[in-house]
């Protein structure tokens, strides 16, 4: 626990010696916030950060603001307040109370009016607002009041708080206490109370906080007192050096840091880790010395309400501002050097050169012997003289040999022919100094007894070379004196000889560097680092923007320790090197962390005899005293969701307000499938990297990734289909993205005619039209087959009677050739064989009028009745002749495949026609052989003499009875085979090896 017995003496010594290094003119990290950047009025006198960061401000005259970083919303007596004099805020719950005179409004977190009550008297003043065991009460210049049954009625049950001047509510613990003008009362017990009567200095309390365990109170006029509760009395306070001032506010921060806001007397910082009171006045920084409230944002930025200058917010920056405000005479700084005696010497645009320590502030020009020119170099020498080197003035060197402050010049004269003088170096052995200019190379001088009257420059003229005539920067480094040049060079100068190197397309403009190690700025790559090895310049490597730089163009480099300092056109970079100069990490400094001039200028930079760092900008000059970046101020944004539109319309207008609620869905959202352009409006708030805000988002159902990162605040998509959908969104001050995204889920509902019950009746009438048009088609077509089938049934019919009208028209010819060979036979009186031959004819016959009755037959049928034919040729003729059968081992001799009669009138005529004349023995062979499953192939084969001769022979009389057969088969054929690809019928003449004739052979074919 920390002591303030303990720091008595140091805090007031440390306070002496504040206030004595106020000399530069400090001007710490104020940022302001007033009139000019949208304040409505320049009295802040009340201050809230509410759940969400937006900023509440209460004014005296202006109202009430909302602000959020970016931009201001107003509320007046014109439209919500009871008074345009706000005396102090308070969130309760998710409420925003607004004390002003006359009485108390309440609006929501996002601005929206919700009540307002009024006092009886219209002169109170609401001066605090706190929630109390479920009640809430209002503090009034008389007395407490409280709002209940939608009133603000008079608080009686304590009457020592009656007409009491309630500054401000105190809780402790479980008690509940109240700051008045007449001590610290207790809220519930009369009997309980700290006044003068018990030790304080004065009875008008304004504040209370608690500070490390005790209770620190504000008093009108007697300062801060201390006391402890838990021994329940006073100590003796610690700042006797405010003990007399009339205290406002006071605020402990989140640092254990403890600020206290006076009267007129600005605000006082104690912070238990230095030990001392800072005091910060308009002097250095802050906008007004009347202190009306003190609060703290959620990145540690303090916020300071004063009574005219508006809000002033301290952001801790390790860095210490100087501007013209705080006595340079131009903002654009050129160069900068810390002297041994403090002294501060400065150049700007502004001209010449300023020197400024704690006891004034001196601008050397044409009165002090110097120029009003551009001052680009300053260096200070072993023996405390300054070196100043201009732009087309030459050199001026301030001594004070003779007590005056003097700058003597030398221009063109006394061996240094150059005027523009770019950097100086001395040797630390024999304290040469040496001269780098733009033009002229380098010149040396060593002093002599009449310095700095009567000095004698010498050109270097190193013995294996020549130093670049353009020279950028002069550095002794372990006794070597390095350089750069405009052309690209770079090396070192070492008991007169040069080691130079060429880098061909940079312009190193600086180089620093510890043992082996040297770093080089350059223009355009980087940062070059070498590792010298012996005499030589050894390895080199480059860091650059791959490393982490901000930029490539290298203005300042600095080291300190193991500290490497880069400035560039963006602000300030720190690689922090491990002890093997190997890079750590690598901070950056900018605006936000307090280098508010961002871009540094060319070798504008000093480190002093504390090692504090001293940079040059275009916009100010800045200490850096060695603190660390406030990492609280790198806590990611607060990102609020702060609207859902349907079709550019707020939810909140339309029949789903209810549903949305602070950024948040209270319901399942379904919207219906036509209300589906959807809109989200966000925003984040960071009141230190507001610039830096980005944003991303995804639609989970409808975007396949994150959206790149952009400062767009607003998302839309149209034409969303239906489906289940999450809105993701994220804000990031640094790209980084580990934060949890806002989400917020909704459904499109399906159309009414996606849905399962359409679908199905939609589906099922359908399903019952088709039906009924199928059932009317399948009838129709039924009636259309019926009368095909009967078509097709008389077709049928008709083929059949034509076959059976065709077996009838050859049956007649065949009975008439038999029974005319049984005529023969008779004639012949050859009795046996005519009745022989009877018999056979009569089984013949029967046979032939059975098979005429069918369609098909079988093969063995057929043969059968083509065996009793032969007979009976063989009985009635002289022919001789044999009968051979041969049957497909494939086919089913037994199967009824063939039509009735097809066979016998080939055989018939190969009796009749191929083996008639013949003196060698007949072979009649007949077929049957199946080709495939649906074709059977029949063949009727002779040896007779073959159709030419026959036909030469008998032509006349045999005329009619071929004609007849053929016609008749084929015709049977062609009825049988209709519409086949295969050839039905053919003859061959048949022909022995030279070509003569040697029987008939008969094929047809048959569809089975």
């Amino acid at each position: 626990m920390f002591s303030f017995r303990n720091h008595i003496k140091t805090i007031l010594l440390a306070f002496i010696l504040i206030c004595g290094c106020d000399g530069y003119g400090q001007a710490y990290n104020f940022q302001k916030l007033s009139i000019q950047e949208g304040l409505p009025q320049s009295q802040a006198y009340a201050i809230l950060f509410d759940s969400t960061q937006h900023v509440w401000i209460g004014t005296q005259g202006g109202g009430l603001c909302r602000y959020d970083g970016e931009e201001f919303e107003y509320f007046t007596k014109n439209d919500s307040l009871i008074s345009n004099r706000v005396y102090c805020l308070s969130q309760i719950k998710d409420q925003i109370w607004v004390g002003q005179k006359g009485g108390v409004t309440v609006f929501s977190l996002k601005g929206e009016f919700i009540d307002a009550y009024r006092f009886d008297d219209p002169l109170l003043v609401a001066q605090d607002v706190i929630s109390w065991n479920n009640e809430i009460y209002v503090g009034t210049d008389k007395g407490v009041f409280q709002q209940t049954n939608n009133l603000l009625s008079r608080y009686d049950d304590n009457v020592s708080l009656k007409d009491q001047s309630v500054n401000q509510f105190f809780q402790y613990e479980d008690d509940l206490w109240c700051a008045t003008n007449n001590g610290l009362m207790h809220f519930s017990d009369p009997m309980r109370k700290i006044n003068r009567a018990k030790g304080l200095s004065v009875n008008q309390i304004n504040c209370v906080a608690i500070f490390d365990n005790y209770w620190v109170i504000g008093t009108y006029g007697g300062g801060v007192e201390i006391y402890d509760p838990k021994e329940g009395k006073l100590k003796a306070s610690p700042f006797k050096e405010i003990e007399d001032m009339i205290i406002l506010t006071l605020f402990n921060s989140k640092d254990n840091e403890l600020w206290i806001g006076t009267l007129n007397n600005g605000v006082f910082l104690y912070s238990v880790k230095e030990g001392f009171l800072r005091n910060y006045q308009t002097s250095n920084g802050l906008s007004n010395n009347h202190i009306r409230t003190i609060k703290a944002d959620l990145w540690d930025n303090i916020w300071i309400g004063t009574s005219g200058g508006g809000i002033s917010i301290y952001q801790n920056s390790p860095f210490i501002a100087y501007n013209t405000s705080t006595g340079l005479n131009a903002n654009y700084v050129y160069a900068v050097k810390s002297t041994k005696k403090n002294d501060l010497w400065v150049s700007t645009e502004g001209g010449s050169v300023v020197r400024i320590n704690d006891t004034s502030s001196v601008i050397f020009d044409e009165e002090f012997g110097f120029y009003n020119e551009k001052v680009k170099a300053l260096f200070e020498d072993s023996n405390g003289d300054i070196w100043i080197g201009t732009e087309g003035s030459g050199l001026g060197i301030f001594s004070q040999y003779d007590g005056k402050d003097t700058i003597y010049t030398y221009v063109n004269r006394a061996g240094l022919s150059s005027s523009w003088i770019k950097t100086f170096a001395q040797d630390p052995l024999d304290k040469t100094m040496y001269i780098g200019t733009s033009g002229g190379g380098v010149y040396m001088l060593k002093k002599n007894y009449e310095f700095p009257l009567n000095q004698k420059f010498l050109k270097v003229r190193p013995e294996n070379g020549d130093f670049p005539m353009r020279i950028n920067s002069l550095n002794f480094i372990k006794n070597q004196m390095w350089f750069t040049g405009d052309d690209g060079s770079y090396g070192y100068f070492r008991k007169g000889k040069l080691l130079v190197s060429q880098e061909n397309g940079s312009v190193f403009r600086n180089c620093v560097g510890d043992y082996n190690k040297r770093w080089l700025g350059s223009s355009d790559n980087g940062v070059l680092e070498l590792s010298l090895e012996g005499d030589s310049l050894g390895t080199r490597k480059w860091i650059n923007t791959e490393n982490g730089l901000r930029s490539n163009n290298i203005y300042q480099l600095v080291l300190n320790g193991y500290d490497l300092w880069v400035g560039t056109e963006k602000g300030l970079d720190k690689i922090v090197l491990d002890s093997s100069y190997q890079i750590r990490k690598i901070e950056h400094f900018g605006f936000e962390e307090g280098f508010e001039g961002v871009e540094a200028n060319i070798n504008a930079v000093d480190l002093d005899q504390n090692g504090n760092l001293w940079f040059g900008s275009v916009n100010g000059l800045y200490l850096y005293q060695g603190g660390e970046v406030n990492y609280e101020q790198r806590k990611p944004p607060v990102l609020s969701l702060n609207d859902f539109s349907i079709f550019y319309e707020s939810i909140e207008k339309t029949e789903y307000a209810d549903y949305f609620q602070d950024g948040k869905m209270v319901k399942s959202l379904t919207l219906p499938y036509d209300m589906n352009h959807i809109g989200f409006m966000f925003k984040a708030i960071h009141y230190t990297y507001s610039n830096n805000i980005r944003y991303r988002w995804r639609l989970i159902g409808a975007d396949p990734d994150w959206t790149p990162p952009s400062k767009i605040t607003t998302a839309t998509y149209s034409n969303l289909q239906p489906g289940s959908y999450e809105f993701q969104v994220q804000a990031s001050i640094d790209e980084n993205w580990d934060t949890e995204p806002i989400k917020l889920s909704f459904k499109i509902d399906q159309p009414y005619y996606e849905k399962f019950w359409f679908k199905a009746t939609y589906y099922s009438i359908i399903g019952f039209i088709l039906l009924l048009v199928a059932f009317f088609v399948w009838m129709r077509i039924r009636r259309k087959n019926r009368a095909l089938l009967e078509k097709f049934e008389m077709e049928k019919n008709l083929i059949e009677l034509e076959q059976k009208a065709l077996r009838l028209q050859m049956n007649p010819h065949f009975i008439f050739n038999v029974l005319t060979s049984i005529h023969n036979q008779i004639i012949l009186n050859d009795t046996d064989k005519a009745r022989y031959a009877l018999s056979k004819f009569s089984k013949l016959m029967r046979r032939v009028l059975e098979n005429s009755r069918e369609k098909f037959i079988s093969i063995d049928d057929e043969v059968e009745t083509l065996e009793n034919y032969v007979q009976l040729e063989k009985l009635t003729s002289n022919h001789d002749f044999d009968l051979l059968v041969e049957i497909d081992e494939d086919l089913d001799a037994a199967e009824e495949i063939l039509p009735p009669l097809m066979i016998q009138p080939f055989v018939e005529n190969a009796i009749i026609h191929g083996l008639k004349e013949i003196d060698y023995p007949g072979v009649i062979k007949v077929g049957f052989k199946l080709l495939n499953e649906h074709l059977l192939e029949c063949f009727v084969e002779d040896n007779g003499r073959g159709r030419k001769k026959a036909e030469e022979y008998n032509m006349q009389k045999e005329n009619y009875h071929k004609s007849t057969a053929l016609k008749v088969t084929q015709e049977r054929l062609s009825n049988l085979n209709q519409e086949v690809d295969f050839v039905p019928f053919e003859i061959i003449d048949l022909q022995d090896a030279s070509g003569s004739p040697k029987g008939t052979k008969v094929v047809f074919r048959l569809s089975i």
